[in-house]
């Protein structure tokens, strides 16, 4: 595969949402209960616009934030503590 420079990347991730929105048009006048995927397509370009700006899902924070408490120390030896005097309950 060649290396995407940014207006390529760009270009392709236009073509992918013009396509996805044929799908959708074509399986709303065939009178389908669905868009034909066109959702899905629309969902990959959104994640990877968003990892291209180093940005997270809004669903992924929590567990950002949960990562982020665990690799704390305190967090650790609060647990440890927990642990001790909650456990033996």
């Amino acid at each position: 595969m060649p290396d995407l420079t940014d207006g390529m990347l760009a270009d392709i991730m236009e073509r992918v949402e013009m396509t996805a929105q044929e799908i959708a048009d074509n399986a709303g006048f065939s009178g389908a209960d669905h868009d034909g995927g066109a959702s899905e397509m629309r969902h990959g370009v959104r994640m990877f616009r968003m990892g291209m700006n180093r940005q997270l899902p809004s669903e992924w924070v929590p567990l950002l934030r949960q990562m982020q408490r665990e690799s704390d120390p305190e967090y650790g030896e609060y647990m440890r503590l927990k642990e001790k005097f909650e456990g033996a309950a």
